[in-house]
C-alpha cells in the first residue's frame, strides 16, 4: 500500500501480493485459481515524490477470499505498520474487488470491471478520490501496479510497483 494516497487505490498495492501470470477471466474464477495466487510477496514502490516504499504481503485463502496480511517497515518518516486485506470477485455485481484496513486508520474498497485480471483497471469506490490503477502480470512470479492518485495537497503522484514471489 502506498500510504502517500489517501484512498483505496493504497488497497490495490496491498491486494496485488496476489498475482499469477493468468490472465483469469471474471465470469470464470473459481476457487481453485484464487488459491493459486496463495504466496509471499516482496514489494517496492517508486513513486513521482522520489520516494522508495517496501512492503512483504502474505496471502493465504479465508473461504472464497484471498486474504492478505501486509507488512511495512519504517521509512519515509512513517512508523511501522501492519495491513489486512480481502481480494476476490463479486460475480453478483460483475467485478473484481480489494477491501482494507491498516494499522494507521486507512481503509478501503477498490473495484475493477475488466474481465481479465492482467491489464485490468481499478479505480477507488471508497473513499471516492479519483485515484486509479492499472495491474500486470510479468511471468508467474512478478506482477506491477501502477498508479496515479491525488497526494492531499492538489496534486498528482503517480508510482509504479513490482512484486515478487519470495
Amino acid at each position: 500500500m502506498l500510504r502517500f494516497s489517501s484512498g483505496a487505490v493504497a488497497a490495490l498495492i496491498i491486494a496485488f501480493g496476489i498475482s499469477t501470470a493468468m490472465a483469469l477471466s471474471a465470469n470464470s474464477l473459481t476457487s481453485q485459481q484464487v488459491h493459486s495466487l496463495v504466496g509471499t510477496w516482496s514489494c517496492v514502490t517508486h513513486d513521482s515524490q522520489h520516494k522508495t516504499y517496501h512492503e512483504t504481503d502474505v496471502d493465504s485463502m479465508d473461504g472464497p477470499w484471498l486474504r492478505m496480511l501486509t507488512t511495512y517497515p519504517p521509512q519515509n518518516g512513517q512508523p511501522a505498520a501492519t495491513g489486512t486485506g480481502f481480494f476476490g470477485y463479486d460475480s453478483k455485481h460483475g467485478r473484481w474487488i480489494v477491501t482494507s484496513v491498516d494499522t494507521t486508520g486507512e481503509y478501503s474498497i477498490t473495484v475493477s470491471t475488466s474481465h481479465t485480471l492482467n491489464g485490468s483497471q481499478w479505480t477507488d469506490a471508497y473513499p471516492v478520490d479519483n485515484a486509479t490503477a492499472t495491474f500486470r502480470t510479468v511471468g508467474s512470479t512478478e506482477f506491477t501496479v501502477d498508479v496515479r492518485a491525488p497526494d492531499g495537497h492538489g496534486n498528482t503522484v503517480t508510482s509504479h510497483q513490482v512484486c515478487t514471489r519470495s
